[in-house]
């Protein structure tokens, strides 16, 4: 974008929503940002949006819930995006793009594992990922009838510091385990695949996206590259010089979730660069310091 942008963050207190936060000041164009204000505002109340929307340009909406009852999935996600739209449409003084965190997980899984397009089939697995492709469809929806922009992102896993062990990332739990000498359930035989991105790339990705003036409304944010469960058990003991007490628990194969990065590479020139060792090894660090 050539003018200046004045920038909301929704989620600013999550897990990404944090790094953003911490970040986005030294995005090129922008002029400002104003991070969502929880106490005195509420994504179920259109009207304590007001003061938030009336004067951004571009909004990032990543708050949202993750692992929860279903109920609160629906709310959080679902009415929570549609009344974000819903002051936009009313009180925005400007055009405003809305910059959406998605997820991999709107996908139908995969029986062998091949990489997963944009324009690959949409069957979510859980209600998490349900409530993900309606709200897309939501923002789809307020762009034909009222104009208002916005890009897609559709987040792989995401780890990195910030990201607690035990309720949002396998990743930050296997560290955990590890660095305390607690058991970690590997559900399955540990040849699971999964698509990890370091949350440093995802901010990369974000900033990318606040230039882009392309057609393109939905992007796979990932690296393409999956890795197995016991691969990532096997360099967190090598970093950590420790051994994790691991039990199996039988689980049938659930597919495969991999996502092809090329359309963010092409369109937005974003690729991520993070090696998972790396990755880790900055993970491990922080994890061994709370």
């Amino acid at each position: 974008m050539n003018m200046k942008t004045r920038l909301g963050v929704t989620g600013s207190g999550g897990f990404v929503g944090s790094h953003l936060k911490n970040n986005s000041s030294s995005f090129p164009s922008v002029e400002s940002v104003e991070c969502f204000d929880s106490k005195n505002a509420s994504l179920f109340d259109i009207e304590s949006i007001k003061p938030f929307v009336k004067d951004k340009n571009v909004i990032f909406h990543i708050a949202g819930a993750t692992k929860a009852e279903p109920d609160e999935l629906m709310k959080v996600n679902l009415l929570g995006t549609g009344n974000l739209l819903e002051a936009v449409r009313k009180y925005s003084e400007n055009k405003v793009k809305i910059i959406f965190t998605s997820s991999c997980y709107v996908y139908a899984p995969t029986k062998t594992p091949s990489k997963i397009n944009e324009n690959s089939a949409l069957a979510p697995q859980n209600i998490y990922g349900l409530t993900k492709k309606f709200a897309e469809e939501l923002l789809e929806k307020y762009h034909r009838d009222y104009g208002i922009d916005f890009l897609t992102l559709r987040l792989t896993n995401t780890y990195g510091p910030l990201c607690y062990p035990n309720k949002q990332s396998i990743v930050a739990t296997i560290i955990d385990s590890t660095l305390r000498s607690k058991h970690f359930t590997i559900h399955g035989d540990g040849s699971r695949m999964i698509d990890l991105i370091f949350v440093k790339d995802i901010i990369e990705a974000f900033s990318k996206s606040l230039s882009y003036n392309g057609k393109k409304k939905i992007f796979n944010i990932c690296t393409g590259n999956p890795v197995s469960i016991s691969d990532i058990i096997a360099l967190t003991e090598k970093i950590t010089n420790s051994k994790l007490k691991t039990q199996c628990q039988k689980q049938p194969s659930s597919g495969f979730l991999i996502s092809d990065p090329d359309l963010a590479a092409k369109e937005l020139g974003f690729s991520s660069s993070t090696t998972l060792e790396d990755g880790l090894s900055q993970t491990i660090k922080w994890l061994e310091q709370i």
